[in-house]
């Protein structure tokens, strides 16, 4: 997976605030000195996301809660809480919010949230509500929580021989049933089986056992429930079921399908495609015929849900996107999708510099202009110069190779007239030239940045 370095705005820091940095203590105001500036409205990987009716809310890693009342415009809300969350549900006039380190959250509307933190050796990964109760599940145990309230929280009973072998992968509400799916193995921890717990009331459950699968996720629809899995030679498959005892099952065409959510008469699957290509999202009528349709984002998708006319998908560094139909996509996350490693001040305006993605320039750090160096794949760009040259202004990129420009928009090859085989580090002016410096102790100099 990608990790992608953040971009974000300070406020000055007074004397007094730095004295106190020097003792270890913030005043509370200085806790709120950073902020997102690009991409808006954040851009912490988001994990999950549900929909009442009316209200949209994401949730994400580091504490990280989104409101919206169209799917469209987001809103970060504060949670009191750098958990990491991983799922939300909906029900008793409330939202529920689970997370690692026993993380758990309640709402009335999405915008106001109250930490209710339970066993901070629970990592709660999964929720669902009938409308009146909660069942939460966690990956590292058999542990099934339920709740009236999403404030308090009791254990559920599985069969005792299974709870300490098996991990919940997820868990939903059929509107008959809660049904909660999870790999089991030995006392080894080698997970070799699916099992299928079921109940009605989310206190006892049975169990249905699938020899030789890994579970990934589980969602019901379509008057059926549908379940992705791997196989014992990490093959993707789909089961769908009417009984949850008779299973049809088919080859499923995407691996990496960790996330499934149903609505509007289909299901779509969605999980990480990294890398150079768009991710992928598959689509079906029956959980058996899939259909791949490709959404402009280079990295994991992580949750997905129906809100009553469109689909919302949440993924890595803040992505989200929407669909009438789950076949059509449109982003909706502003700014960049791009590495950013460096940032400098030249002047008169930052420039950040990354790879996989545009470069940004800003006048005051808070509004960011894209410009791209090279073509195609940018290799990893380190450091910038900016100077004052016998012919004319100048600005110098280094990296993978340099690049010279007179105005940081329009970028042209530079250096030595043998594409180096090494990294270009660094980049500095002084005494009337540039000097750039990188891998193999290598040394360049330029007086006009070009040549």
């Amino acid at each position: 997976m990608n990790a992608f370095t953040r971009l974000f705005r300070s406020f000055s820091v007074t004397g007094a605030i730095a004295a106190c940095l020097m003792t270890g203590t913030l005043p509370a105001a200085a806790q709120q000195a950073w902020r997102w500036s690009t991409p808006l409205p954040q851009g912490n990987t988001l994990q999950a996301v549900l929909s009442n009716g009316s209200t949209h809310v994401a949730v994400g890693d580091r504490g990280t809660l989104l409101s919206s009342d169209d799917g469209i415009t987001w809103t970060p809300r504060p949670g009191n809480t750098r958990a990491y969350l991983r799922g939300v549900a909906w029900g008793s006039s409330r939202f529920v919010a689970v997370g690692w380190d026993g993380a758990l959250l309640t709402s009335p509307d999405g915008r106001a949230w109250t930490p209710h933190f339970q066993d901070a050796s629970l990592r709660l990964t999964r929720i669902a509500s009938d409308g009146t109760r909660f069942v939460a599940t966690t990956d590292d145990s058999g542990a099934i929580l339920t709740s009236a309230n999403g404030e308090s929280w009791q254990p559920s009973h599985i069969d005792p021989a299974l709870a300490d072998r098996v991990r919940l992968q997820d868990v939903v509400w059929t509107g008959a049933q809660f049904v909660a799916i999870g790999m089991t193995g030995t006392a080894s921890f080698t997970y070799d089986d699916t099992t299928i717990f079921a109940s009605p009331d989310g206190a006892q459950w049975t169990s249905h056992r699938l020899p030789g699968l890994r579970a990934d996720a589980i969602a019901a629809g379509n008057g059926r429930v549908t379940f992705l899995a791997r196989d014992k030679s990490n093959q993707p498959l789909t089961f769908t079921t009417t009984n949850l005892t008779e299973w049809t099952n088919t080859p499923f065409p995407g691996h990496d399908r960790r996330h499934l959510a149903a609505g509007g008469g289909r299901y779509v699957a969605v999980g990480y495609n990294g890398g150079a290509e768009p991710a992928v999202i598959y689509v079906s009528t029956d959980g058996s015929t899939w259909e791949a349709r490709e959404v402009d984002h280079h990295g994991e998708l992580n949750g997905v849900t129906w809100t009553g006319s469109q689909f919302v998908l949440v993924g890595e560094d803040g992505f989200v996107a929407t669909s009438p139909d789950g076949t059509s996509w449109t982003p909706r996350r502003q700014g960049e999708l791009t590495n950013l490693y460096a940032v400098r001040w030249v002047g008169d305006e930052y420039v950040a510099l990354g790879y996989l993605g545009p470069s940004l320039r800003s006048s005051d750090g808070r509004h960011w202009t894209p410009f791209q160096v090279g073509h195609g794949f940018t290799p990893p760009l380190t450091d910038i110069a900016r100077a004052q040259t016998p012919v004319g202004e100048r600005s110098v990129i280094v990296g993978g190779s340099i690049w010279a420009s007179a105005d940081r928009t329009t970028w042209i090859p530079a250096g030595s007239a043998t594409s180096p085989s090494y990294s270009v580090n660094s980049v500095a002016w002084g005494r009337g030239r540039f000097v750039a410096v990188g891998d193999g102790g290598t040394v360049q100099t330029s007086e006009d940045g070009v040549i």
